[in-house]
């Protein structure tokens, strides 16, 4: 056998051997519902008081404020065109926040969330001025069927 083709096959084998390492380490996500379920990592620790500054190594400092309390796993923000905020929680629930005060009820009307675990919930974007109605655009997470 030439060296070139010992060198070869070492090669072929080296990558096989790191093709087949790598598919094994491919993570099995877990389903509840038939949603997936996300990994806990910080979840369930109580918020601070604050304010937190948190440095990112682009070098641009982040200084997060706690902006309002009594939210269930907040995962989007709508900024409305009057300064208020629409905020949606994860289990689907739609809440808003007027002059930093945060509306103690839920506002109705919105579609069912479907959600497992940590996973799912509902998004919100910016209103669409269309006249003469304003319109609210809502994302929901579907069980697979």
């Amino acid at each position: 056998m030439t060296s070139t083709r010992r060198v070869l096959t070492a090669l072929a084998v080296f990558i096989l051997a790191a093709m087949g390492a790598a598919a094994s380490a491919q993570q099995k996500v877990p389903f509840a519902m038939g949603v997936p379920v996300a990994p806990t990592g910080l979840a369930d620790q109580p918020l601070g008081n604050g304010p937190f500054l948190y440095h990112t190594a682009e070098q641009q400092d982040i200084r997060v404020t706690v902006f309002t309390r009594g939210l269930e796993y907040p995962y989007s923000l709508a900024f409305l065109p009057n300064g208020d905020l629409l905020v949606t929680e994860r289990a689907g629930r739609l809440r808003i926040i007027r002059h930093g005060v945060l509306d103690p009820h839920p506002i109705g009307g919105g579609p069912r969330s479907h959600f497992a675990g940590k996973s799912g919930s509902l998004g919100a974007a910016s209103p669409i001025r269309r006249e003469p109605l304003d319109l609210l655009q809502l994302q929901q997470g579907a069980p697979r069927r």
